[in-house]
């Protein structure tokens, strides 16, 4: 916001922020860091399917795979993508961190890629990897992955679905689709409950149907009005 107003001094000094997926675990953090630029207000944020409840997520998929067979494939990828995604960070964290710690050696194998290539390429390679080794054979994350303790101290500092304490305060509005693969709607709805218990001034709205992606389009009219209504 900085840089912008001095690129642009007749911006507003009011901000929001607005996210998708990981950009939406990322705008409910906003304002823990806006009180750095004082100069500045920041009114609210907008979150899109935020990826929240990582070690949730990973637990639902691996429910959903053995609930439906002819579907484990996607659930699997997504598994060994999310693991495989936390464990990168991790490791900008912590380079000495042991992966072995937290997956097999096939998975290992394609950590490069969660450096160097998109999630869509990613999720390729993955898809590929187990095929090539079947479901049963992939040597993938283990199933304590989230109790190492590195990943576990990771996942506390990182996910505010389990962050102790967290809370919004100033206007968030959280959107997502019922029909999301990556972002499970019963987690968002979990994440958000207490929130709303406590009278944090949060909105979360489901939209029936809405996938990952198509979540976008169809809850752009309800995130303008509200961006509109707290930046006006």
């Amino acid at each position: 916001m900085r840089a912008a107003r001095h690129a642009e001094p007749r911006l507003s000094p009011r901000w929001a922020a607005v996210g998708h997926s990981d950009g939406g675990h990322g705008v409910l953090y906003a304002e823990a860091y806006a009180a750095e630029a004082p100069e500045l207000a920041f009114v609210g944020a907008v979150a899109f399917a935020p990826f929240t409840s990582v070690a949730a997520i990973v637990a639902f998929n691996g429910e959903q795979a053995t609930r439906d067979p002819a579907q484990a494939m996607d659930y699997v990828v997504q598994q060994n993508f999310n693991v495989g995604l936390l464990a990168a960070g991790l490791r900008v964290r912590d380079s000495a961190f042991d992966l072995s710690t937290i997956m097999g050696t096939d998975l290992q194998r394609l950590m490069p890629s969660f450096t160097t290539k998109g999630s869509v390429k990613i999720v390729a390679d993955l898809t590929q990897a187990i095929q090539a080794k079947t479901l049963a054979a992939f040597s993938g994350f283990k199933p304590e992955w989230a109790t190492v303790p590195a990943m576990q101290a990771f996942l506390a500092a990182n996910d505010p679905a389990v962050l102790p304490g967290f809370t919004l305060r100033q206007p968030t509005l959280v959107l997502q689709g019922t029909a999301d693969a990556s972002v499970p709607e019963p987690l968002t709805a979990a994440f958000t409950a207490p929130l709303l218990a406590a009278e944090a001034p949060v909105i979360y709205h489901p939209y029936a149907g809405a996938d990952h992606f198509t979540i976008l389009p169809q809850a752009l009219p309800e995130a303008l009005a509200f961006m509109a209504e707290h930046l006006g």
